[in-house]
This record gives structure tokens, sequence and C-alpha cells, in this order.
């Protein structure tokens, strides 16, 4: 009898071990969740330096396609305005002088003459008035994006990034491996990421604008 009351007191009951496994279950499953976090936020990290880096490169190529745009605007041949033509006063009809103008041959040749010789002065003058102006323009756009070029050629690429900025990241993802399980813990350097990321697109906006 005392044995048996003794294998009853050893062995727990189903009860106890259904509650231990339940605990070990919760605690698993908030480890797991924990570290899923940590992932997911080194992902959503990962995913906004890229889409910053591919939103810098899509600006320095419109920027470009406008400069050439506008370039290519200035050098196509511009419309001719008409140039003022000489006024020639004709000689007033009276009773004093009955010669009627463009009667005779004599008036006529004048005239034609007068106007030969007239014209075209008056159109040279318009045209080279108006083509040192556009020689500078052109010329002033052309090394606008010739700087501009070896600009973007200077910059680092894609997946050279800033010292600062690969500094900060190796912060940030040391930090979550470190606390993988509380990851609220790293907003600091997700801070620090961020400043870092738009002090960069900052510098290079200032690049362009100068």
């Amino acid at each position: 009898m005392e044995h048996l009351i003794h294998d009853k007191k050893s062995h727990p009951r189903p009860s106890q071990n259904a509650k231990v496994i339940t605990v070990y279950a919760h605690e698993f499953a908030f480890l797991q969740t924990d570290a899923s976090r940590a992932q997911s936020l080194e992902l959503h990290i990962q995913n906004r330096v890229a889409q910053e880096l591919e939103r810098i490169q899509k600006r320095e190529a419109q920027t470009l396609a406008d400069l050439e745009k506008r370039l290519g605007d200035l050098n196509s041949p511009a419309e001719v305005e008409e140039t003022p033509k000489e006024v020639i006063v004709l000689p007033e009809l009276t009773l004093e002088s009955p010669r009627i103008p463009f009667a005779g041959p004599g008036n006529f040749r004048e005239l034609e003459a007068l106007a030969a010789n007239g014209a075209p002065a008056v159109e040279t003058n318009a045209a080279n008035a108006t083509t040192p102006y556009r020689s500078h323009t052109s010329q002033s756009l052309s090394q606008q994006i010739t700087d501009l070029k070896m600009k973007l050629a200077a910059r680092p690429g894609a997946r050279e990034l800033d010292p600062a900025v690969q500094e900060s990241r190796r912060e940030l993802v040391n930090c979550l491996k470190t606390n993988d399980k509380r990851p609220l813990l790293c907003w600091e350097q997700v801070e620090e990421f961020k400043q870092q990321v738009g002090r960069l697109q900052q510098q290079w906006v200032d690049k362009v604008i100068a």
C-alpha cells in the first residue's frame, strides 16, 4: 500500500505536464517572434537604402537629360524674324514738279538701286547682332553639361557608399544582431543611419545645383 502511494507521488499529473508544455511553447513563440522582427527590420532598412540610391540615380539621369534637351533646342535653327525695311520717302507731287515717280526709267532705276543697297545692310547687321549672343549661350550650356558629366563620373557608384553611411549601417546591423530579442533598443542607430542617408542626399543636391 505504501509502495503504491509512493509511486503516485513520484509521477506528475497530466495537467501539470500540459501546463509546462504550454509555458515552453509560449516562450519559444516569443523568441521566434523577436528574431523575425529583427530580420524584418534589417530587410526594411536595406530596402530603404536601395530605394534612396535608385531615386538619386534617376534624378541625376533626369537632370542630365533636361540639360541635353535645352542644348538641342538652342542649337536648332531659330525662326527668322522679319527685318524692318528702310522707308523710302517719295517726292511730293506738286505743280512745280509735274514729273510722276516711276514714270521714267531714270527714277525706277534709282529707287531700285537704293533699295538693293539698303536692304542687305539692315539684314546683315541684324544677323551679326544675334549671332554672338546665341553662340555665347550654347558655349555656356555646353560647359555646364561637361562639368555635370565630370561631377557624375567622379561620384562613387551605387555600391560604394559614403564611409559614414557604411559605418552607421554596420553599427545598426551589429545592434540588431546583438539585441535580436529586443530590436527596439536600436532606435538610436536607426536615427543615425537616417541622418547619414539624408546628409548624403543633400550633398548630391548641392553639387547638382552648384
